[in-house]
């Protein structure tokens, strides 16, 4: 399962955003208009990992990523 987007830009299968072991990453498969990270169109089929402070475009769309940390996940967390 996953998000789809529904763009007049975007191609059916535009790109894949994938969370493994804590790391984001993002494949453009093979689209039309591509993916841009940073103002730098990326290449096809080569997985790239995401950072928080990175600006992803795809078509006419702009995807920022925004993180957050669970507090009960957090080493700091304790409870009383």
């Amino acid at each position: 399962s996953g998000l789809k987007l529904s763009h007049p830009h975007l191609s059916p299968e535009h790109c894949s955003i994938s969370l493994q072991s804590g790391v984001l990453s993002i494949i453009d498969l093979n689209s039309d208009l591509g993916v841009v990270i940073n103002g730098k169109k990326i290449p096809s089929n080569k997985m790239i990992i995401i950072l928080p402070t990175d600006e992803i475009k795809i078509g006419d769309l702009i995807l920022k990523i925004h993180t957050f940390e669970d507090p009960a996940l957090s080493e700091d967390h304790t409870t009383k």
